[in-house]
């Protein structure tokens, strides 16, 4: 009987050790990483910029971990052996759930959000790039209207990206935190992708994460707006806020307005190919005005006038008639907008009319009308002007 002896060809032998390798995945030379649900950038410290990489990652598939999970701790697994551009951040990282696909539908988004402040040994800050007024793509808050505010109102605001001079180019992930005044601004406002928005013109869908924390006596809401499936440019809207001020405001007690302001800060702008882009911000400034309707103040020792000297009729077509049945010595009159600026004034003769006509060019709306009297107070009356 003969015998006969199989010798393998070479690409067979190499099919073999490479069916091996995929099944026992430590017989590869792949490194080792340690992955920290929701650290998607590996600094060590969850935020807001974690979610501009999952972002960017998002659809990648990679080795799954062999233990998975988003509790807060360390998970050993293999690297992806793929990073992202301009850093040694390997794609495991955004992989924060270890099932071995960046998806923001899954437990990756969700890991950043349930361990959102959560730091570990040496933890790092990134450091992002700051804008120059003028010559960097600018963002800031907007209101949609110019109405006046008090107690209780909501307002109407657009966050704008960009302009005609300075477009955003090949739009990825947005990550910024407004700071405002929590005894004056609730922070229950509500955050939409805007109808006519550029960032979703190609309809795949816009991400928006926020998270709101206590910063010192200030609140922050740390946002991020992200494309995972697009790189749109253009300018203008991408969000609406509805901004509600508090019912009750304190700091309003005893004067006819006061200011606070919205500030935009710790901007970070991602393109589709992974690069800081430098934003330059301004603040919303928001101006609140007391419902009372008289407030007299003075700048030595304060006596409130008895309602002695009225404004009439208000609304007004712009004749106004003034009441001073005491005949109380008055300097002049300032007409003042919502914005604080000076737009009229009217000295008082106290042998003239008691009729006063309001500058013709003045547009329709809400005015503080001050009156300033010869012993130095004023009294301040809201007055509004309707459209001639």
């Amino acid at each position: 009987m003969q015998s006969f002896k199989h010798y393998p060809n070479r690409k067979s032998v190499l099919a073999f050790l490479l069916s091996l390798a995929a099944l026992f995945p430590s017989l590869n030379s792949t490194a080792q990483v340690e992955i920290w649900p929701g650290d998607a950038s590996n600094n060590g410290e969850v935020n807001n910029i974690d979610y501009l990489f999952i972002w960017y990652a998002e659809g990648q598939i990679g080795i799954p971990r062999i233990e998975q999970g988003i509790f807060w701790q360390a998970y050993p697994t293999e690297a992806w052996n793929q990073v992202f551009p301009s850093t040694n951040v390997d794609f495991a990282h955004a992989d924060c759930d270890g099932d071995g696909l960046v998806n923001e539908n899954n437990s990756d988004i969700a890991a950043v959000s349930t361990n959102y402040g959560q730091t570990r040994e040496g933890a790092s800050s990134e450091t992002l790039p700051i804008g120059i007024p003028g010559m960097s793509i600018p963002m800031r808050l907007e209101r949609t209207d110019n109405r006046p505010l008090f107690e209780g109102d909501n307002i109407s605001t657009q966050l704008i990206l960009g302009d005609a001079d300075n477009p955003v180019e090949n739009f990825k992930g947005l990550a910024f935190s407004l700071k405002f005044d929590p005894s004056v601004i609730s922070n229950g406002f509500s955050t939409s992708v805007d109808g006519n928005s550029w960032i979703n013109q190609d309809n795949t869908g816009v991400s928006i994460q926020q998270r709101i924390t206590q910063v010192g006596p200030r609140t922050e809401r740390a946002m991020a707006v992200g494309k995972p499936n697009g790189s749109p440019s253009g300018f203008g809207p991408i969000l609406n806020l509805g901004i509600i001020i508090e019912d009750n405001v304190i700091s309003l007690e005893g004067k006819d307005s006061i200011t606070t302001y919205i500030s935009i800060e710790r901007v970070g702008l991602k393109d589709s190919s992974f690069n800081w882009i430098p934003i330059s911000t301004d603040s919303l400034e928001i101006i609140i005005y007391n419902q009372n309707s008289t407030i007299t103040t003075s700048t030595s020792n304060t006596e409130r006038y008895p309602a002695s000297i009225s404004l009439y009729p208000n609304p007004s077509f712009g004749m106004i008639q003034i009441s001073n049945p005491k005949n109380i010595p008055i300097q002049e009159f300032r007409v003042f907008d919502t914005r604080g600026r000076l737009v009229q004034t009217k000295p008082i003769d106290q042998s003239s009319s008691n009729t006063w006509h309001l500058d013709a060019t003045l547009p329709e709306g809400l005015y503080l009308i001050q009156t300033l009297l010869a012993d130095g107070h004023a009294i301040t009356h809201k007055l509004y002007l309707n459209s001639r």
